[in-house]
């Protein structure tokens, strides 16, 4: 539910962006923004603590990091990685790649709210998904998938190809997300399942640092579609990383 609801942020977010922009003004966008973040800091000021709890263990930096010896959790943390700069990487760089085509800010907004679109709808399957292949292989196929498209979109201008690999894209990191973020909580020792979830929101965040210096190095030495190719590059080469193991796994559900 939790990265269901994000999901429907990226469906609504860029195609009411796009007609902003393009009928009324840029500015206008990042005002809007500002009065949606303004409302969810007041919905956030008026959280309830769920209840008194337990004084947790004390935990380190080191004995957080220590927790990546685990290869179940050590796979979720890296293909979280994936995901999540991936979409970032293509929110930020296809908008320029299709201007650079004359496609106009409206329909760059479809495209990328299609993508979140079927990053919600894959959602309602994923369950009858993982029962028919098994989790590990739907895991390692939605970044497959995810990295395929990246490595094509440079190929094809039509808008309606961008659209059906946009479509595609989603469609895969739509079932990586909560898969990572479940099997990171299952994975994780019961008593220290807050340090680990936070750990892993820590490392999503160093990626966002990370990644749109690295790929902005890229991109203007390099040239804008060098970073669709390398981003594909790594989506495809992080299946690898997150292939099941050969040992069968313990049975959890989503």
């Amino acid at each position: 539910m939790f990265s269901t609801a994000v999901s429907v942020g990226a469906v609504a977010g860029p195609v009411a962006g796009g007609y902003m922009a393009e009928h009324i003004s840029y500015p206008s966008v990042f005002a809007a923004s500002l009065v949606l973040c303004i409302i969810a800091f007041i919905l956030a000021w008026r959280l309830q603590a769920s209840g008194k709890t337990t004084a947790p263990a004390e935990a380190t930096l080191i004995s957080s990091l220590g927790l990546l010896k685990i290869p179940q959790l050590r796979k979720a943390m890296i293909s979280s990685v994936l995901a999540l700069y991936s979409r970032d990487i293509f929110v930020a760089y296809f908008p320029l790649y299709a201007q650079g085509m004359d496609i106009s800010a409206s329909s760059i907004g479809w495209i990328l709210t299609l993508q979140g679109l079927m990053m919600v709808v894959v959602r309602f399957f994923l369950t009858k998904l993982t029962n028919a292949f098994g989790r590990d292989y739907v895991f390692m196929a939605s970044i497959f998938v995810a990295g395929i498209c990246f490595l094509l979109l440079p190929i094809w201008d039509h808008i309606l190809v961008l659209a059906m690999l946009s479509a595609c894209m989603g469609t895969g990191l739509g079932c990586s997300q909560p898969l990572s973020m479940t099997t990171t909580y299952n994975a994780s020792p019961k008593s220290r399942t807050g340090e680990v979830l936070g750990l892993r929101l820590t490392v999503n965040r160093a990626s966002q640092i990370v990644a749109p210096l690295f790929f902005g190095l890229i991109g203007s030495s390099a040239g804008l579609l060098s970073v669709f190719i390398l981003s594909g590059v790594f989506l495809v080469g992080g299946t690898w990383v997150v292939k099941p193991s050969k040992r069968p796994n313990v049975e959890e559900a989503l």
